[in-house]
């Protein structure tokens, strides 16, 4: 369903950024964005909330860009004071992304934040900019039931009870510590967080929400207080997170008001479908940004999803009812003044008198004219709060951004036995039926979890060892994957026709055999192997059992290691080792930390007609030399070479300085007795780098290999290849 017209809801004076970045659109994201905008501001009858279904991988993203910068001209014609756009992804990492993306595409000096809702105390003086874009995340902003936070909210909770109550004592502290490992590791916290003047809104409501020294929550406070001091146990903890995640809800209400929202932005929402339900705890906090309104704007709340509602359920989904869940998202499109009761009723008159239009097989022109007016009348409702743009399918002449290539799948005796088998030992402990698992993946009883058959199987087997559905499983075929046939790395078949399609196809392609998938347009010849390597891109899965996509990956690992190790005794040679992280893995470090002037050295488009890998290495040495010998030329050449010009060298090269590191900032490194081992030694080697970038000149003598090590950082590290690959978005 499209209902993008071509018509504009624009003046002269809201003109700004919507040419630019409308013109930037296919035509099919411009007539969306478009029509989107239209229902949202435009129109007599607009909407307050709207939804975009368009398909996977049609830019919904660049579509959402769109609507912005329409609003931002919209809402600046109004003389909007200060605009701040709310982007929700289940992601903080994709937040961020997109959230990027989108002010490239706006063109504009915005200053996009990325922030849980209740770090906005320290963080909303730096809304400071005519437009703001605000990245959140449902289960860090929105879910404040689930755990006491990261430390920096529970200083600010500390801080903000300060000032609401006064003096707490010294044992407060012992209210606020999460995972730490005592009230010394929250000091250094409160150290290395400084104390920082707070809204004064967010203060005053969040006093007013607390309440003043002796309310209830006040005595709740004290009671827990001292129940820590004497003694700390299960019990205790569970209170103590408890009572932090109801200061935490508290907290995020204040924030949410402090925002001023005039766009909410959900995308992919129905990963985080509670936002949408008021009765729950997250969903009434996100419901005050939804509903958000003030003397300058109403805010307006745009859904992306290209699946918004589950588009059916089979009978054995008892939990799950297609219908419902349509309806639902309905309801909240429509918002708290609509009503889908109308939409319910359309749709009930275009199912009864769907059957009547043909039927006995004839095709009866009157039933038919009344059934395009009610599919005519469910359109028009539902148009009014969605649209969904489709790729072109084939009886149309195909579709230019897709190739479709099809796989034969068979069915072999074995596949059938096995059903049969699953479906007695189903049926032995009394389990819905099995087709449906079937179907979808091999091996059943390797691959269920949480399943109700796998969890009725595994408490008959426990009870009744020797049982006769201990007796079943054991002799059933095709049930289990044998340890035996892992072990000795034998072929494991598939296991059904869906699986078996799927690992021909992978085998054939012979990915199996690349550390990595072949870049699309790649600068240099890539050797024999991504030669004979079929041409590739990614591939979705898409299933409804949460056990397909173990089956995948499990069946698809083993299937290429054991094509690429045939020989067990040789599969020790390529045992993973983990990385051991040290204060002084400088080495490591510079795989991580990205380097402005490394990726751009190394960028393969600087070096037209190389021949190969080894001539393009070269010619970046020498791009990077007169730098290199620059930042050399003042160090010893005496002494053992320091392996720390490895990880600063880059830094310097990009004029760092331990002031301008703010990605590097962390907590302080010392280590409390709970606390993760890994995360600290990584701390300690930043703490390091740091201090080896304040002191360039005492770096001691630097290894022979440093610029060929350089070189080959620029080219191929992950963290300046992804910085390379991020800058061209």
């Amino acid at each position: 369903m499209d209902g993008a017209g071509e018509t504009e809801v624009t003046s002269e004076k809201t003109a700004g950024h919507t040419g630019t970045v409308m013109s930037g659109l296919k035509d099919f994201q411009r007539r969306t964005a478009r029509y989107a905008f239209e229902r949202l501001y435009g129109e007599s009858d607009s909407t307050r909330r709207f939804l975009i279904a368009d398909e996977v991988g049609l830019g919904k993203t660049l579509v959402a860009a769109g609507v912005i910068a329409q609003a931002i001209d919209h809402l600046r014609s109004l003389d909007t004071p200060r605009i701040d756009v709310i982007y929700i992804c289940s992601n903080q990492a994709i937040a961020r992304q997109n959230v990027d993306r989108i002010k490239h595409q706006l063109s504009m000096d915005t200053r996009p934040l990325a922030e849980r809702i209740t770090l906005l105390p320290y963080r909303l003086d730096t809304l400071d900019q005519p437009v703001n874009l605000i990245a959140l995340t449902p289960g860090t902003s929105f879910n404040t039931a689930s755990a006491e936070g990261v430390v920096e909210e529970r200083v600010i909770l500390f801080r903000m009870l300060t000032q609401a109550w006064g003096d707490l004592g010294q044992e407060a502290r012992l209210v606020f510590l999460g995972g730490l490992s005592g009230v010394d590791r929250f000091r250094h916290y409160e150290r290395w967080y400084p104390d920082r003047k707070i809204d004064e809104s967010i203060v005053e409501q969040f006093s007013r929400a607390v309440g003043p020294p002796g309310s209830d929550l006040h005595r709740e406070f004290m009671t827990l207080r001292d129940k820590l001091v004497v003694g700390q146990d299960t019990g205790s903890w569970r209170l103590r997170r408890r009572f932090v995640a109801k200061l935490r809800r508290l907290l995020a209400h204040a924030c949410l008001d402090a925002l001023e929202p005039d766009l909410v932005i959900l995308d992919e929402f129905q990963r985080f479908r509670e936002l949408l339900d008021e009765k729950t705890a997250s969903g009434e906090l996100a419901q005050r940004l939804f509903e958000y309104e003030d003397s300058h704007t109403r805010v307006r709340t745009l859904l992306l999803s290209a699946t918004p509602y589950k588009m059916y359920t089979l009978s054995h989904e008892a939990e799950d009812d297609h219908y419902r869940d349509f309806l639902k998202t309905v309801g909240f499109l429509q918002g708290p003044e609509g009503s889908v009761e109308s939409l319910e009723e359309s749709l009930r008159e275009f199912r009864s008198a769907l059957p009547r239009a043909a039927a006995d097989g004839v095709i009866d022109m009157e039933e038919t004219l009344q059934l395009s007016e009610h599919r005519d009348r469910v359109r028009s409702a539902l148009l009014k709060v969605m649209s969904r743009t489709e790729r072109r399918g084939r009886e149309s002449g195909g579709d230019p951004m897709l190739t479709a290539r099809e796989m034969a799948v068979d069915l072999q005796v074995n596949d059938v036995q096995a059903y049969l088998d699953a479906r007695e030992v189903a049926a032995a402990v009394n389990a819905p039926g099995v087709m449906e698992y079937w179907k979808s993946t091999p091996y059943l009883l390797s691959f269920m979890d949480q399943y109700r058959l796998s969890e009725r199987l595994r408490a008959r087997v426990e009870s009744e060892p020797n049982g006769a559905v201990s007796q079943l499983v054991r002799r059933g075929s095709g049930l289990q994957m044998e340890r035996r046939d892992v072990e000795e790395r034998r072929p494991v078949g598939g296991g059904n026709g869906r699986m078996r399609a799927l690992l021909h196809d992978l085998s054939e392609s012979r990915l199996h055999n690349l550390l990595w998938l072949p870049p699309a347009l790649p600068e240099y010849p890539l050797g024999r192997e991504f030669e004979l390597a079929r041409p590739t891109t990614k591939r979705l899965i898409f299933s409804s059992w949460a056990m397909v996509p173990r089956a995948v990956a499990v069946m698809a690992s083993y299937d290429a290691e054991r094509r690429h190790i045939p020989d067990s005794s040789r599969a020790t040679r390529y045992e993973a080792q983990l990385l051991g992280v040290t204060g002084t893995s400088y080495s490591l470090f510079s795989l991580l930390a990205p380097s402005a002037a490394l990726a751009d050295a190394g960028d393969p488009l600087r070096y037209p007609g190389v021949k190969n890998a080894r001539e393009l290495l070269l010619a970046i040495q020498e791009r990077l030399r007169t730098d290199m010998e620059q930042l050399t030329r003042n160090a010893p050449t005496e002494g053992d070479p320091q392996q720390v010009w490895y990880a600063v060298a880059p830094l310097l090269l990009d004029r760092q300085s331990p002031g301008s590191l703010t990605w590097l900032h962390g907590p302080p490194a010392t280590r409390g007795e709970t606390e993760d081992r890994e995360s600290a030694t990584w701390l300690d080697l930043a703490a390091r780098v740091r201090e080896s970038l304040s002191v360039p000149d005492d770096l001691g003598r630097p290894p022979r290999d440093l610029l060929e090590v350089m070189a080959l950082l620029a080219l191929g590290s992950p963290a300046n290849a992804t910085l390379r690959a991020l800058s061209r978005i």
